[in-house]
């Protein structure tokens, strides 16, 4: 194992003490004593506290951190997304070498061992069982099934029959039956791929609670704080804090953007998103307490002010745009405009590398959620399933709220261009609507479905 200050490289039994051999720093942790189902080095704690501050660029939180940590040790199901003409390619590359292979690897071991039949074993055998497992790990593993049995029963018939074209039919008939079960088993393509991503998606193999009590502090213990680790639960650091309220009425804000965790708040500040933005961030509980008064007094008196809604995907999380909507201790006016940037169980269902977390005691869903979820997306959350903001690293999750506020920018210019061209009147204005990034050419980052407007 690496020491993460000299790089020197120390056995295990040259780390027997728990430090390093060369400069005898300590190590945090040591694999071979740690619970064999999450394994975990210095170097691998270390490069994902690299990765989720961009090279100690960002601010984040632990919950965060214990995310990026985990990212590498799940990985996404391997899910079908090719189109019918890559299954004609597949197999024809797989027809092409169930006939070449065999019979140049049989040709030259005959060659050489002057005995037909070992060659031929071999040579029907082995090729198959190499090819099946390539075609089981790149593509799909029903075609790497059918072709690896139906060749290797198939040479197994010629041998024993010593007729070679009864095992040529047969091995050709069944993979013929393995290619028709793969077409009449559902594959996740299309719409039918959310609803089984669902099924195969990923629970974390440790808890929060367990990253933050064993792990983290035992890292905080040996190698101290890291630089752009925040405070947990919305605590955020005097220093960090360079909000004034004093001219705080000098400002008119056109947006603001409202979240569901106090933490989310502190790492959007912390990293300067309400300035790169003009739009003030608060919680849904109040918070920054010492700003949020006059932040709220001062956006409603903003008329045209648009509200958008950032929350985990939970019961509580997928209420807040109808309650930033509908409670007027919040916004009396009745046309405010809310834009829901999620997350919602469809934009999970559309990214499978998340991890979604599992509650232990389930509760009846408010029933105001018929209005802006699906029955399946209800019956996702109602079998005690939710994923978190903090998947994303905050450099991600940044880019997702800048991608969405400029489509909803472009969308509001639009249909004021195009209310401007109609001077009389035909053009029926609406509410604009924030469309996702990903509605246009695929970019990096940006959530997977578009936001909708409540």
């Amino acid at each position: 194992m690496k020491c993460i200050y000299c790089n020197t490289d120390s056995t295990y039994r040259e780390r027997s003490d728990g430090s390093c051999k060369r400069c005898h720093r300590r190590f945090a942790f040591e694999p071979k004593t740690m619970n064999k189902q999450f394994v975990l080095t210095d170097k691998a704690f270390q490069a994902a506290i690299n990765a989720v501050s961009e090279k100690e660029t960002l601010f984040f939180t632990p919950r965060q951190l214990y995310y990026q940590l985990l990212s590498p040790k799940v990985k996404p199901p391997k899910l079908n997304q090719k189109g019918s003409k890559g299954w004609v390619g597949v197999t024809i590359i797989v027809i092409f070498f169930s006939i070449w292979i065999p019979g140049f690897v049989g040709g030259v071991m005959s060659a050489f061992t002057h005995n037909d039949l070992p060659p031929r074993i071999l040579a029907g055998i082995v090729p198959p069982i190499l090819l099946g497992l390539v075609l089981w790990w790149r593509f799909v593993p029903l075609i790497g099934i059918a072709f690896w049995l139906s060749t290797i029963i198939g040479e197994l018939v010629a041998l024993f029959t010593k007729n070679w074209l009864t095992g040529l039919v047969i091995g050709s008939g069944l993979f013929v039956i393995g290619l028709l079960l793969r077409f009449l088993v559902p594959t996740p393509r299309g719409k039918g791929a959310k609803k089984l991503i669902g099924k195969l998606a990923k629970r974390p193999p440790i808890s929060y609670d367990y990253f933050k009590t064993t792990l983290l502090d035992r890292w905080l213990a040996v190698h101290g704080q890291p630089l752009k680790m925040l405070p947990e639960g919305g605590r955020l650091r005097p220093a960090l804090r360079n909000q004034s309220e004093s001219d705080m009425e000098q400002y008119s804000f056109d947006r603001l953007l409202v979240v569901d965790k106090a933490e989310t708040v502190d790492v959007l500040l912390a990293n300067n998103l309400h300035f790169e933005t003009n739009m003030p961030i608060v919680s849904l509980d109040g918070y920054p307490q010492d700003v949020f008064p006059e932040v709220l007094k001062t956006v409603r008196r903003n008329l045209n002010l648009k509200v958008f809604a950032l929350h985990d995907t939970d019961a509580k999380g997928c209420l807040l745009p109808l309650r930033l909507r509908e409670d007027s201790s919040w916004f009396p006016q009745p046309n405010i405009t809310v834009i829901d940037l999620g997350l919602t169980p469809r934009q999970v269902a559309a990214q499978p590398a998340l991890l979604l977390q599992k509650q232990t005691r389930l509760e009846s869903l408010p029933p105001e959620l018929k209005r802006n979820l699906s029955p399946g997306e209800r019956r996702w959350l109602q079998a005690g399933n939710y994923a978190e903001l903090a998947n994303f690293r905050p450099a991600r999750l940044m880019r997702a709220i800048f991608q969405s506020l400029q489509c909803a920018a472009e969308e509001e210019q639009r249909l004021k261009a195009a209310a401007a061209s109609d001077p009389r009147g035909f053009f029926q204005t609406s509410q604009p609507t924030a469309r996702h990034p990903t509605d246009q050419p695929p970019t990096s980052g940006g959530w997977p479905t578009p936001p909708s407007t409540r």
